[in-house]
């Protein structure tokens, strides 16, 4: 593990990747990435951008696999999100749950047949992030090799974060009118004599 003072790593530290040198060394290209997912993690910006994909993507099931994602775009920039079960954990009574996030940005490629391809597949989108978790019961665990590259492409998810709650807020509202309805048909079931 490479490790560089805070003041050394700030007085290089660039904002961007504009901002990267072509000499850099790759001890500090390093750094500077670990740097810039520390950054994201502390503004909660995975997370945000999980949010995003999942309360506003549209749902894709790829054949014959079976995979489902959840692939959200503004502009330039798109967003796949899948969370599936890993494997049950008898002993927890719950199953291991992985998140996981990727963000490109470019132009997809249209020739392919699904979405998820043509974003996955295209040579014309970079990847500028990508973050992974692994959720047991209620503990919450990333996963290595996380990085989140800063841009300007990530104004679209903070553009779009407000109708992520909004989302967020009418499907909690939903699944507890829905749980009313269901106790209250059980609770009156008594009356049919």
């Amino acid at each position: 593990m490479l490790i560089i003072s805070p003041t050394t790593l700030s007085q290089r530290l660039p904002g961007s990747p504009a901002q990267i040198l072509p000499e850099t060394s790759l001890a500090d290209l390093h750094a500077i990435k670990a740097a810039w997912a520390q950054s994201a993690r502390d503004l909660g910006y995975p997370e945000m951008a999980y949010k995003v994909a999942t309360w506003l993507g549209r749902e894709i099931t790829l054949h014959p696999s079976g995979r489902v994602f959840k692939v959200w775009s503004s502009g330039k920039v798109f967003a796949l999100v899948r969370e599936y079960s890993e494997q049950y954990i008898p002993i927890l009574d719950t199953s291991l749950i992985l998140r996981n996030l990727a963000i490109y940005t470019g132009q997809p490629d249209i020739r392919r047949s699904n979405l998820v391809d043509q974003i996955v597949l295209s040579e014309q989108l970079f990847k500028v992030a990508h973050w992974r978790w692994q959720i047991v019961g209620e503990e919450i665990l990333e996963m290595e090799q996380n990085y989140f590259l800063p841009g300007r492409w990530f104004n679209a998810f903070l553009s779009a974060e407000i109708e992520a709650d909004g989302a967020l807020r009418q499907a909690h509202s939903e699944q507890i009118e829905n749980e009313r309805l269901r106790l209250l048909a059980e609770m009156l079931a008594g009356q049919v004599v």
